[in-house]
């Protein structure tokens, strides 16, 4: 048995769709509070994606010396969303490997730092010493003296303590870098073995549109089935960390 979201119809085995408000039937008949909200949700989220693409569509619109004040042929506006579109996946494309920085990228970060802070207070800490015992050229005495060594020498022992956080704080993500190398790991096998290029296109292209839709739409659709499969595989993920996981391994599957 099926039965209609909207109008509470019940539809017998074999039937998927309801005849007179034209949704998919589920399997139970869902609560009106229930369903009212996911559709409100559903709205607001149809609504924030047409905003964005009208954002895209006029930016796109001007690049492409066209005019566009909200109205369209339908050829024009096909026309304008393919660009815009183009920029939406050119933008993930970039931001994916930019936004997430992986735990071994923040470990050497941190080491990097701790190797110039440790530098930077070990050396300012001998020569305020060696100028509080008047061991360099430079003379000054009274409350100047124990003034400025007091300041400095409070500094550069500053800098030796955040030197060795930040060493500490390498060794910590060392250790986390380990781990997600290999999640890394079993994600990306796991991809190249379930996900091939042909069936994934199969499913979100017909020949039609693989001949005729552009290679940044393309990338688009298949980005976002690839991070829905992704997350009901594999919970918990990062989105950061994802997208750029994607993005790296969407080269192997789709670009080899």
């Amino acid at each position: 048995m099926g039965w209609c979201p909207s109008c509470k119809s019940e539809y017998v085995e074999g039937i998927i769709e309801c005849a007179d408000c034209g949704l998919k039937l589920t399997d139970e008949l869902i609560p009106e509070d229930d369903f009212e909200a996911g559709k409100k949700d559903e709205e607001a989220a149809k609504k924030d994606e047409e905003a964005l693409y009208l954002e895209f569509i006029k930016r796109a619109s001007s690049e492409e010396g066209l005019e566009f004040n909200g109205e369209a042929s339908e050829e024009m506006l096909e026309k304008l969303k393919e660009a815009a579109a183009n920029e939406m996946a050119a933008r993930m494309r970039s931001q994916a490997a930019r936004v997430y920085q992986n735990n071994d990228e923040r470990a050497e970060e941190h080491r990097t730092s701790a190797y110039t802070l440790i530098l930077v207070g070990g050396v300012g800490a001998v020569v305020i010493a060696l100028f509080f015992f008047d061991i360099l050229p430079f003379q000054m005495v009274g409350f100047s003296k124990y003034m400025i060594t007091g300041v400095m020498g409070v500094l550069f022992i500053l800098f030796l303590v955040m030197g060795i956080l930040s060493m500490k704080k390498s060794q910590v993500l060392a250790i986390r870098a380990g781990k997600e190398e290999n999640l890394t790991k079993e994600i990306r096998g796991w991809c190249l073995n379930n996900l091939a290029a042909a069936k994934l296109d199969e499913e979100l292209f017909s020949a039609e549109e693989m001949l005729e839709l552009s290679d940044e739409i393309k990338y688009f659709r298949r980005f976002e089935k690839m991070q829905e499969t992704l997350n009901q595989q594999f919970l918990n993920l990062d989105e950061s960390y994802l997208d750029r996981l994607i993005d790296e391994v969407y080269q192997e599957i789709f670009e080899a």
